[in-house]
Formats: structure tokens, sequence, C-alpha cells
């Protein structure tokens, strides 16, 4: 999926995302407009972060139940300010929020990959989903962390070099 083309947006009383068109391998990724938080303590509560936090939503359906492997493709920025990281958090049908940093330092060699490769990609496990329809809420934390795409694999996702041509369905819209 392309982050641009979320099937919902809920925007709460912390941070937002923005379309930013001509990014990213899909020609429009998200960025995070959030304001640093001045008391940091709240990044880690993630029953603070799904209460007040503005998010994008994507449905996506499986045909079978089973384990999936969610892929986020950021593209590889530093944080803009000594206040914040590259933080975002996820969750699936409304379950618990996992917290993703890809924060890197200085020209590290993680940082050099990810520049040369023009992204970061970020893995998170979620064990078992039903066959159905679900949600997938990506929050907003930290402000310029900019995505560009998700990927999420069933199972047997063979590597490909670039993106994945999104699979798209009638049932779901873009605002």
């Amino acid at each position: 999926m392309h982050a641009s083309h979320f099937s919902r947006q809920v925007k709460k009383a912390y941070g937002d995302w923005q379309r930013l068109p001509g990014l990213g391998y899909t020609g429009e990724a998200l960025q995070s407009e959030s304001v640093p938080l001045k008391n940091m303590q709240h990044v880690n509560d993630t029953a603070w972060i799904k209460k007040n936090s503005s998010y994008a939503e994507y449905d996506f359906y499986t045909f079978s139940p089973g384990n999936a492997t969610i892929t986020v493709f950021s593209l590889p920025t530093h944080p803009l300010n000594k206040l914040s990281s590259m933080r975002y958090a996820l969750s699936v049908d409304d379950g618990p929020l996992q917290v993703i940093d890809f924060r890197s330092f200085g020209r590290s060699e993680e940082w050099k990959q990810n520049v040369l490769s023009n992204r970061v990609e970020k893995k998170v496990n979620i064990f078992f989903l039903n066959k159905g329809i679900h949600r997938l809420r990506i929050f907003s934390i930290d402000p310029g962390v900019i995505l560009d795409a998700i990927l999420i694999d069933l199972g047997g996702l063979n590597y490909a070099y670039g993106s994945i041509t999104e699979t798209r369905t009638g049932a779901t819209t873009v605002k």
C-alpha cells in the first residue's frame, strides 16, 4: 500500500499526517507534522498515544487466517530537533501499539545503507490474523517521519527490488 493511500485519517489533539507529492518510491509520501512533546514520558506511554495521537488507517483483507509481517518503508531522515527521534506507532485491529524508532546516528553504516537504498525498512510481526477485513493504524509521534509504503506479507512473499505494485479493491476509499 502506498502510505498516502490511507482509507481514513483521524485527527486528534496531537500530531497530524500530511501528504508530500513527489517523494519516495511511490511518488507521494506521508509526513508526520507533530509538535515535539515537552514531556517526553508520553512517547513510551502507548495508552496516551492511542488516546491523543492522530493516525492514518488502512483497511486490508485476508483470505485465510495466519501470521503476518508488516514492513513499513520510511525515507531516511534525522530528527528535526533534540527533543524528538524518528518514531511512529502501529496497531492492527485496535490491538496493542508497537512503537517503532528508526533513528540512526551520524554517518553510521546503517545510515549509509538506508541512504543508498533511499528507504528504511522496519518489520513488525503480527501473530494470527483471522480471515476477513482488518485495520492497520499508524500513529504520529515524532515530527519529520516520512512514510512511503506499507507491505503486508501473509506468507510466501518473494523479495522484489523496488516497490511492489499496490493491490487495491473497490472497497477502500482514498480520501
